[in-house]
């Protein structure tokens, strides 16, 4: 098989993050130590508010053995992609279940302020979540 290589022309890139070119990646932490921590209290307090919410406990069981677990994960390597990931697949899930505003109302809070403090746009990756609050 012929390989073949391509020119890639750019002008004024600016911003974080960015990768150009044909397979390129870019990774993106999420600030130092103070902003993990903060990040685990709100996973701390995002398995806090799965407990007291009034979802059907199978769906409050994958919640906890998926999405958390990830945003867990996430929240301790400072990966915003991980972040951002966790919480398309938490969205989906409560989509799944059907869960309702009254089911989700602290635990959809809770979420909107994950995306804020990983700088990950909530309305986009959650929209069935956005759409309830």
């Amino acid at each position: 098989m012929k390989k073949s290589s391509g020119n890639i022309r750019t002008r004024d890139i600016s911003g974080s993050g960015i990768a150009v070119g044909h397979g390129a990646r870019a990774n993106v932490r999420i600030g130092g130590e103070a902003a993990q921590k903060e990040m685990a209290d709100l996973v701390a307090q995002l398995r806090h508010d799965i407990t007291t919410s009034s979802l059907a406990p199978g769906a409050k069981s994958v919640l906890e053995r998926g999405p958390v677990q990830d945003l867990e994960v996430a929240a301790r390597g400072g990966d915003k992609g991980g972040v951002e990931g966790a919480l398309k697949r938490a969205n989906d899930t409560l989509e799944a279940a059907g869960a309702t505003a009254e089911h989700v109302s602290g635990l959809a809070q809770t979420l909107v302020k994950i995306a804020s403090a990983a700088g990950v746009g909530f309305k986009v990756t959650a929209p069935y979540l956005a759409a309830l609050l």
